[in-house]
């Protein structure tokens, strides 16, 4: 049962967050709204004690979820306030006082830099990884744009570090322009916002924002976010059921506004094809060189904390970038325009694409968006657009470099990307199964599960196993046909892929020749 929109626009109050003052809580920071702390306090009495004081204030839209989330931040504010010296006053400042320094610009600050020389500094704490954590970079430069903002998708097996890269990039940025998620429900990401007493509906800012979900068990909520990852309007008007503990369920208006670059992590290894045409697929690399210096920086890190955070909090080069980013958010252009309207990138693109795809109308603007990020981290060497008398550029114009770099990024997840697939699937494909195939003979599983083992030195769960086989058979790879000799198993053999672009050639699905014709053994691109 769900509330009319006549009764939802009576409600007087919403219960946002609770805040900490004077041994008191404060109903979303209010004074008129007080909670006398319980005598023993816990998440269950203040939770008790919020229902209490909500129903006395007549604050009658009050979301479970809401009230838990809150009492648990309530009960560790209280305990750290009671840690602290008593007496001891801690001075304040004012927003003018703790408002940062303006970034003067130097040359060497301000000098022109490569998306290697990124790579490089980033290699501080990401060992290897290069494609992964440039095009996470260029996502987080981004989300300063209008609309050039970038989906990241990182999948990967358990332990391989694909919300390491995320977080370890996005401490390069602004902390209040990142908001990293541990977990999220469907539903529980529309909970969160301001609550608009006059519009009554709950409003969720994401513009310019660098949105990390970490951990997801599952891909519900990106299918819930769909609208948001492609870009259809800058305002989404959401109905969704709200469950309130004390009166049932209601309707509640939520608004998302503005454009983030989103990073989503999963180990799930199977998302919906339309996740996988609004996301660029990545996956942090497992090889023996790249665990080999992770181990070596784990070593440091355990054995010796400080020397570890001087190492790498310390480094001139990781403090450069920071203030360079520091720099190009201090400018604030919000637009990067192409020159020749785009004609350039079209054309080229259109050389390396004998055959088109319906997922390319996706792939094609992020070209696009590396040659942007490229370009915004050059601002300060680009040609500038003003605005009349303005001191800062409303707009800069890429050049060619910047396209030249864009292209040479894209080349990195071009072969994956057009797949569909994401790189770690790619590289089972291409260093596993394709090595084995023959069009006359079919492969067993037992030889895909054993030749996995010679190549990652560990065993191929059934699980996985059986998601790789989908996904490749859905990509053209491969295709499955009963063994003859036992019709209860099924054997691999070798199709074609009309999805793969290659500085040589794109062969129609129909074309008759197999990816090992396509790609013969002494061409091969590298992985």
């Amino acid at each position: 049962m769900t509330q009319s929109s006549d009764a939802q626009a009576n409600f007087e109050a919403y219960l946002q967050y609770l805040s900490y003052n004077d041994d008191r809580l404060l109903i979303n920071g209010e004074s008129k709204y007080p909670i006398l702390l319980p005598q023993r306090v816990s998440k269950e009495s203040i939770e008790n004690a919020v229902y209490e004081y909500c129903q006395k204030y007549n604050i009658d839209y009050v979301s479970t979820e809401n009230v838990n989330k809150w009492s648990i931040a309530m009960v560790k504010e209280y305990h750290l306030q009671r840690l602290k010296p008593k007496g001891k006053v801690e001075k304040t400042t004012t927003a003018q006082e703790s408002k940062e320094q303006p970034i003067v610009l130097t040359d060497d600050l301000t000098r022109e830099v490569t998306f290697q020389e990124v790579s490089a500094i980033l290699s501080t704490s990401i060992k290897k990884d290069e494609a992964a954590k440039l095009i996470t970079f260029c996502g987080m430069l981004l989300a300063q744009s209008n609309e050039d903002q970038l989906n990241l998708g990182f999948q990967s097996e358990s332990s391989a570090g694909k919300s390491y890269i995320p977080i370890e990039v996005a401490s390069y940025f602004p902390k209040e322009e990142v908001e990293i998620l541990a977990s999220a429900s469907p539903t529980a990401f529309y909970h969160d916002g301001k609550w608009d007493n006059e519009k009554k509906v709950l409003f969720r800012d994401l513009e310019h924002k660098n949105l990390i979900f970490l951990d997801q068990p599952h891909f519900q909520l990106l299918e819930k976010l769909r609208p948001l990852l492609s870009k259809d309007m800058k305002e989404l008007y959401y109905k969704i059921t709200d469950k309130n503990q004390r009166q049932g369920l209601r309707t509640k208006n939520v608004i998302i506004r503005g454009f983030p670059s989103v990073f989503f992590c999963t180990t799930r290894t199977d998302p919906d094809e339309q996740e996988k045409t609004r996301m660029i697929l990545l996956s942090p690399s497992t090889d023996q060189e790249k665990l080999r210096e992770s181990l070596e920086l784990v070593s440091l890190k355990k054995s010796n904390p400080e020397e570890y955070r001087k190492r790498i909090q310390h480094d001139p080069r990781r403090s450069w970038l920071v203030d360079r980013i520091k720099a190009i958010r201090q400018w604030g252009i919000r637009e990067v325009l192409v020159p020749n309207d785009g004609k350039d990138v079209y054309e080229r693109f259109m050389k390396e694409h004998a055959y088109l795809l319906p997922r390319h109308q996706r792939d094609f603007p992020r070209i696009f968006s590396f040659i942007k990020a490229h370009a915004l981290l050059n601002c300060f060497k680009r040609e500038k657009v003003l605005n009349g008398h303005a001191d800062k550029p409303v707009a800069i114009i890429a050049n060619q470099a910047d396209i030249d770099a864009g292209f040479e990024l894209y080349k990195e997840i071009e072969q994956s990307n057009e797949l569909g697939l994401s790189p770690y699937i790619f590289k089972i494909y291409r260093e596993v199964i394709q090595p084995l195939l023959n069009p006359q003979v079919g492969l067993s599983r037992k030889e895909i599960r054993s030749k996995y083992y010679t190549v990652f030195h560990k065993t191929l769960a059934a699980k996985l196993e059986e998601s790789v086989i989908m996904q490749l058979e859905g990509a053209g790879l491969i295709e499955q046909s009963p063994d003859p000799e036992d019709k209860r198993k099924m054997l691999v053999y070798p199709t074609v892929s009309g999805n793969i672009s290659s500085d040589r050639k794109c062969i129609p699905q129909d074309s008759g020749a197999t990816p090992l014709e396509q790609y013969p053994r002494e061409v091969q691109p590298a992985t």
